[in-house]
């Protein structure tokens, strides 16, 4: 902000709309008489190192937090979900399945654990549920691996 009213007060000077100097002429040569001090280099290179470092942080890529819902069509805005709300469609869709009693899911970054209580053939009900939940999440990227625990009524 400092060098923009500098070059504005220099502008307004060239032009003739202020008169006198904008810059005492001491300023000039105070630059002139600095004398090199000891800890110049190592505060340099440590600026340097903290600017690099900060750079580092700006730029790598954030952990994913939500997951992709991508439309069936090939064409079509993608709707971002949170891990909580894939565990929550996966306790849906396993309630639909025959035998079932109730459901409930957990989501963590990239695993989806269902717990599904049931009172039918357990192979049986573990394959549908299986089936019925990565049909419901097939549209999202990346697809969270699914983990069933059964337990009989």
């Amino acid at each position: 902000m400092g060098l923009g009213a500098v070059a504005a007060a220099e502008t307004l000077r060239s032009t003739g709309l202020l008169r006198g100097q904008v810059i005492p002429l001491s300023w000039y040569g105070q630059t002139l008489a600095l004398n090199h001090s000891s800890w110049l280099p190592p505060a340099a290179i440590a600026a340097v190192l903290l600017g690099l470092a900060l750079l580092t942080i700006t730029l790598k890529p954030r952990r994913r937090t939500h997951l992709a819902v991508h439309p069936l069509e090939s064409e079509g805005s993608v709707l971002w979900i949170r891990s909580r709300d894939a565990a929550r469609l996966a306790a849906d869709a396993a309630r639909h399945v025959d035998s079932v009693t109730s459901a409930s899911a957990t989501a963590k970054r990239r695993t989806l654990r269902a717990t599904v209580t049931t009172f039918g053939d357990p192979q049986r009900v573990t394959d549908e549920v299986r089936t019925t939940v990565d049909a419901r999440l097939s549209t999202l990227t990346p697809n969270p691996k699914l983990r069933i625990t059964l337990q009989e009524d």
